[in-house]
């Protein structure tokens, strides 16, 4: 699924992985981000069902009212922190996405991050909502 700019200059871009063994209760998660000169990508991390769930009620609530957010964590909250809110009274809606990754070397961790923000047409809001129930309710294979 591709989550698009109100003004076509940014995206997001989730996609499920494949995972051997089944259903573990969690979704493996690709991300990539790009917009106004940044990108970031996450190749694996992974989100729990339920906190996906939680995040589909959320955003049929935000859908709805055109107030409020809802949020998306990675089971390793620092991963993935994904927000879609309403930004006024107006109901205008923006994207925030922060993405990071760990990595570890002889004398310690390191931390690889990005971070983009953008507006969002709020007509695409039933759209995003068709994609993100799919990957609630498709099994992973």
């Amino acid at each position: 699924m591709i989550l698009r700019a109100e003004d076509r200059q940014a995206f997001i871009r989730i996609e499920r992985r494949a995972l051997d063994g089944g259903d573990l209760g969690f979704l493996p998660l690709r991300i990539d981000a790009a917009g106004h000169g940044f990108e970031g990508h996450h190749p694996s991390l992974n989100v729990d069902r339920a906190t996906l769930g939680e995040f589909v009620r959320e955003l049929e609530v935000l859908e709805a009212s055109r107030r409020g957010s809802a949020q998306l964590r990675a089971m390793s909250p620092r991963e993935l922190r994904l927000e879609v809110r309403s930004t006024d009274s107006a109901g205008h809606m923006e994207v925030r996405l922060h993405i990071e990754r760990i990595t570890y070397g002889r004398v310690g961790s390191h931390t690889h991050a990005a971070a983009l923000a953008f507006d969002i047409d709020p007509s695409e809001l039933p759209s995003w909502l068709r994609d993100f129930r799919a990957l609630l309710e498709t099994p992973v294979a």
